[in-house]
């Protein structure tokens, strides 16, 4: 059986916190790479044309970028809190 529990965690840590905030930060970091560069997305739908596959592919891309983005400012959010916890 599986349980989740809520409320204050216990097993967590900075460097748990630090290391995810860390991996998030960085595929963020390809993802608006990719949504920047200028190198051609390759793969869409066959019915459009090419200029429109490749803005579907960026906007998707920037949607994942921003939202791993922000699981990482979150990590570091929690890495923050855990540490002031720790230190009173």
């Amino acid at each position: 059986m599986i349980r989740i529990k809520m409320g204050p965690r216990r097993n967590h840590s900075v460097v748990s916190a630090l290391l995810g905030g860390t991996l998030c930060a960085g595929l963020a970091g390809f993802g608006f790479f990719v949504v920047i560069s200028g190198a051609d997305i390759g793969g869409g739908i066959p019915l459009l044309p090419a200029g429109i596959n490749q803005a579907m592919g960026r906007v998707i891309f920037g949607v994942g970028a921003v939202f791993t983005a922000s699981l990482a400012a979150y990590a570091f959010y929690e890495a923050w809190h855990i540490y002031r916890r720790k230190r009173q």
